[in-house]
């Protein structure tokens, strides 16, 4: 007996969602590292001594954007946990299914 396509459909539709929250979280990494760069960056601006309302400007830009990206990482983070979560309970409704090695076949347990 081979899976149902039903079920089959919904893990191809659940990696596919995972996978696609998988590249934001990752994107979203991006955005730190470009965060760190620019606080990086803000050493050299001490260095020439630029203004002071300058320097407020860019650690306010760069902080925003922390914690923006912290903000869209958390939700990332809770959308792939709720989908893995639903992918585990919806696998334990699954029968258990065993594979015949003479027959080359799924078969329900």
């Amino acid at each position: 007996m081979c899976i149902d396509e039903t079920i089959a459909s919904d893990i191809k539709e659940a990696v596919a969602r995972v996978s696609c929250y998988l590249d934001d979280f990752g994107s979203h990494i991006s955005h730190l590292d470009f965060s760190i760069e620019n606080l990086e960056d803000l050493k050299e601006e001490f260095a020439e001594g630029t203004d002071k309302d300058s320097i407020d400007t860019y650690l306010y830009i760069a902080l925003f954007r922390i914690k923006s990206t912290k903000n869209r990482l958390e939700e990332d983070i809770k959308i792939i946990k709720s989908y893995l979560t639903y992918f585990i309970e919806s696998s334990s409704k699954m029968p258990e299914f065993t594979y015949d090695y003479e027959k080359n076949e799924i078969k329900n347990r």
